[in-house]
């Protein structure tokens, strides 16, 4: 139900918003495996999320060179990383050279930053967090993506222009996971974890069917 004559705008929110950042690891064969979304949360019970700008690499990118795209996004919308209220990464991904994960952007962003990495605020955190909790760690796909699907048909999301990317996921993803456009959407909804992981139970959520 997402319609892009209508959903994506350059009008940005106004007033006091939160800031979300999430990012995703893919291996390194996926053209646009790194990616990293900024959303803007305006509203608390009934929020707006506005999909401000993204970062799209492939998977093979190194996680310095992320972490300096990452922050040059920042810094052309006027933002700085102290301003994030919440940042949340997907698992590590191997490679035989190179380790994409959390522990190693926070680093990367540290140094970028010229700052101790124990100064760094946020940190970027795991969204699969916690312990004990394989099957609702398991069934978060299904959870975010119908905490999503409910936002887009109550016309609660936007999307700026510059996030071309996450704009062809929304219309465009089949729920696949080999899909090539699926990781631009983790990294949003990870984002948001704080939003849809507070959703009130499972089956309150909405239902989603691909014809």
């Amino acid at each position: 139900c997402f319609d892009e004559a209508v959903m994506v705008t350059p009008n940005a929110p106004e007033g006091t918003v939160r800031l979300a950042i999430g990012f995703d690891y893919a291996a390194a064969d996926r053209d646009m495996g790194m990616a990293a979304v900024l959303t803007a949360i305006e509203g608390d019970g009934d929020p707006l999320i506005y999909a401000l700008d993204e970062v799209v690499v492939p998977g093979s990118a190194s996680m310095q060179d992320f972490a300096r795209a990452v922050l040059q996004m920042l810094r052309s919308r006027g933002i700085k990383w102290h301003e994030i209220d919440y940042a949340y990464g997907d698992n590590p991904v191997r490679t035989r050279f190179i380790t994409s994960s959390n522990a190693e952007l926070n680093r990367w962003l540290a140094r970028r930053m010229q700052i101790p990495q124990r100064a760094l605020k946020p940190l970027v955190l795991s969204m699969k967090r916690g312990g004990g909790q394989a099957n609702a760690i398991r069934r978060t796909k299904d959870i975010r993506c119908r905490w999503m699907y409910g936002r887009i048909a109550a016309d609660r999301v936007q999307v700026h222009p510059r996030c071309r990317h996450l704009t062809k996921a929304l219309l465009e993803w089949d729920y696949g996971d080999k899909h090539p456009m699926k990781d631009v959407l983790d990294a949003w909804m990870y984002g948001l974890r704080d939003l849809w992981v507070e959703s009130r139970s499972y089956d309150d959520l909405a239902r989603v069917i691909f014809s």
